[in-house]
């Protein structure tokens, strides 16, 4: 579904993977490969082909073809998102509660604990896509 890539790329907004935002949106507009985009990016390969295929996987085969249309408007709108996570070494610091996280534990604090304003953000894109493709929604 269209708001589980939503949601997804949102977290790796607010967690402040930026690279890997950047990797998605070379791989769907500038159709280049994962190992291309790694070399330019700074990711490892691996990183960067499974993140394209858990995209395409919760896309769902029905709305993947939509992908190379949308990824780049979602990508524009999180440019003014600014990322609630702070990191430095081996830690990481979210600044809504200002609590310390290791770096593998920092995603699933985000998605659980500040699951309002991830639903609040993922509406406000949705609303978005829904008149860029011309779907009313209500």
């Amino acid at each position: 579904m269209i708001k589980d890539v939503v949601k997804e790329l949102v977290v790796l907004k607010l967690v402040g993977r930026e690279n890997m935002l950047k990797a998605v949106k070379m791989y769907y507009t500038d159709n280049m490969s994962p190992s291309d985009i790694a070399r330019i990016v700074g990711l490892a390969k691996t990183s960067v082909r499974s993140k394209i295929t858990y995209i395409n996987y919760i896309a769902g085969f029905r709305t993947v073809y939509l992908l190379p249309t949308i990824i780049p408007v979602i990508i524009d709108k999180l440019k003014d998102i600014k990322p609630i996570v702070k990191c430095n070494g081996i830690k990481c610091m979210c600044t809504i509660c200002n609590k310390a996280y290791s770096q593998g534990k920092i995603v699933h604090h985000i998605v659980n604990k500040h699951r309002r304003y991830i639903e609040y953000l993922v509406e406000e894109i949705m609303y978005e896509l829904y008149s860029l493709l011309g779907v009313r929604n209500g």
